[in-house]
């Protein structure tokens, strides 16, 4: 008993209650059998059930599971819901889950036909709801693929339209002939007629180079040389005549009346054939090689320095379409009419196949071949391309040619004509232009006719055997991946008819395409320089000595 001061002052006799001592539970939740001197924590958040028992118990410790549950991977099921928690909340509101609604995957395989008979089971609606659920579910853990600056979807797939049209009247009508030409101090060249001009892209200054001296007939094929002379280039007429011009040294001889002054001076005149075109030409990285290609399907080869035909490379079983250079100058690939291709060795003086001892050295096509192309990243390989009723591109690899029947490693079927193509110096891509899109048309005739010679085509006349359609890649402008194959980007119509030639500009970004029946060339910048990696800075950029 104690005493304690009232309200008046008096003293009033209290007798204490009796203390209730509270015994401290052992945790369960401890493997060893020692008390936890640790205030336990309870969660915040109670729920339903948690908070019956505990009224029903008069405590929150109602846990009476052994501890070692806590080992066993599958637990019970807990009635929580999905939007606890901001987080929670935002995934739920994510799949659609704010709801009571437990996500669940089932397996496919689940029989459906007695849907009827037990409406337990999930229905169509739910099926393709679960399909979403998935689709959506992949996306969180996908991630976006970083963009390339140097691909074309990154430029011309996002522009889609030219930056320069430069007219160019009385241009070569012909698909198979190489009008245009770029060179590497950035000099675009126009053969018209017996004519060929040039403007400098840096000034845009228009200069008449050069007209046909020798002959009266019109300009097949030009090409600037490379490297070591770059203001050289080479004309090739219908009449089997080539002549070289120099367009940094004033011509002696000006014309007047009509004609226009010439800014370019002769330097060599050749004869390749007698009345047989130079269908093709292609210059050495050096700049004092040439091969030339005619219609009397022979392969020229010729030095600047000499006044004379070096020698012939080979010969060809129909005239000559194609001639391209490989890019560390020791191989020589030409194409003709007929679909076959040779690639010829320049140190052995004979075709790649012989010198491996193989017995042929074709890469045969169904149809003509005027495309050809070596990658400038990996120089053992070579691109093709056939016209109707073929139109394919095929991709070769020269380093694995161990067999007379070399196959390609990848092809690409378009059913397109396929007139150039050009590889890009920055990118694993492929560009090529075409012109009409086809369908094969079958007959019992020509079916009939393939038995009986072997083949798998009966002849290159188009006009029996395919159709022209429409098509997204008619007259269009085609960029491919390498080496998936993959279509990036198609231009359609990027001229009103054939793209018969393309030419690759001195910085690998732009090309320029020509049509000549809108007598128009056209500049798109298709790809874009590989950005400089940042410059780390070093401990002496930080610190400046004074």
């Amino acid at each position: 008993m104690y005493s304690t001061p009232g309200p008046n002052g008096d003293c009033t006799l209290r007798t204490p209650l009796p203390t209730i001592s509270r015994k401290r539970l052992r945790s369960y939740a401890s493997v060893t059998n020692l008390e936890s001197h640790k205030r336990k924590r309870t969660s915040l958040i109670l729920h339903d059930d948690d908070k019956e028992n505990e009224r029903s118990s008069g405590t929150g410790l109602g846990h009476t599971d052994s501890p070692l549950n806590r080992f066993i991977p599958s637990r019970p099921k807990m009635d929580m819901p999905l939007q606890i928690t901001p987080r929670t909340n935002r995934i739920s509101k994510q799949f659609g889950l704010l709801g009571d609604r437990i996500l669940n995957f089932q397996d496919d395989t689940t029989d459906f036909s007695n849907t009827q008979a037990s409406p337990n089971l999930v229905t169509t609606n739910d099926i393709n709801t679960l399909h979403l659920l998935r689709k959506n579910a992949s996306s969180l853990f996908s991630s976006i693929p970083p963009a390339k600056p140097t691909s074309v979807t990154e430029n011309l797939l996002k522009k889609r339209q030219c930056l320069v049209v430069l007219d160019s009247p009385n241009i070569q009508p012909h698909l198979d002939a190489y009008p245009i030409s770029w060179s590497k101090q950035n000099l675009i060249a126009v053969s018209c007629g017996r004519d060929v001009y040039y403007q400098n892209l840096n000034t845009k200054a228009v200069a008449h180079l050069c007209r046909s001296q020798v002959s009266s007939s019109s300009i097949w094929a030009i090409e600037w040389a490379g490297t070591k002379r770059e203001t050289y280039l080479a004309s090739g007429m219908e009449d089997g005549y080539l002549q070289i011009w120099d367009s940094m040294r004033s011509g002696t001889e000006h014309s007047s009346g009509t004609i226009p002054r010439s800014s370019g001076s002769l330097v060599q005149t050749y004869q390749i054939a007698e009345d047989a075109k130079v269908s093709a030409m292609a210059w050495a990285e050096d700049g004092d090689v040439l091969a030339v290609g005619a219609k009397d399907k022979k392969v020229s080869i010729l030095d600047v320095r000499v006044e004379h035909v070096v020698g012939i490379a080979g010969l060809h079983k129909d005239r000559v379409l194609g001639m391209s250079w490989s890019t560390d100058g020791n191989f020589l690939a030409s194409s003709d009419y007929g679909g076959n291709v040779h690639i010829w060795d320049k140190r052995a003086g004979k075709t790649l196949a012989e010198f491996r001892g193989a017995h042929s050295s074709k890469m045969i096509h169904r149809a003509p071949v005027k495309a050809l192309a070596w990658c400038s990243w990996k120089s053992d390989l070579l691109a093709t391309g056939s016209y109707s009723p073929e139109g394919k591109i095929k991709i070769w690899n020269t380093s694995t040619f161990t067999s007379h029947t070399p196959e390609p490693v990848q092809t690409i079927p378009l059913n397109t004509a396929v007139y150039s193509l050009q590889w890009s110096p920055h990118c694993k891509e492929l560009l090529s232009t075409h012109g009409v899109s086809f369908t094969p048309i079958y007959s019992r005739h020509s079916q009939r006719y393939n038995t009986i010679n072997g083949t798998s085509e009966s002849s290159t006349n188009t006009s029996q055997h395919v159709k022209a359609v429409l098509s997204p890649l008619a007259n269009s402008i085609t960029v491919h991946d390498y080496p998936s194959g993959k279509r990036l980007m198609s231009l359609s119509n990027a001229h009103l008819s054939a793209v018969s030639h393309s030419c690759l500009g001195p910085d690998g970004e732009n090309v320029f395409t020509v049509s000549p029946a809108e007598e128009t060339i056209k500049m798109w910048q298709v790809w874009g320089k590989r950005p400089e990696p940042p410059r780390e800075r070093s401990a002496f950029d930080k610190h400046l000595i004074r």
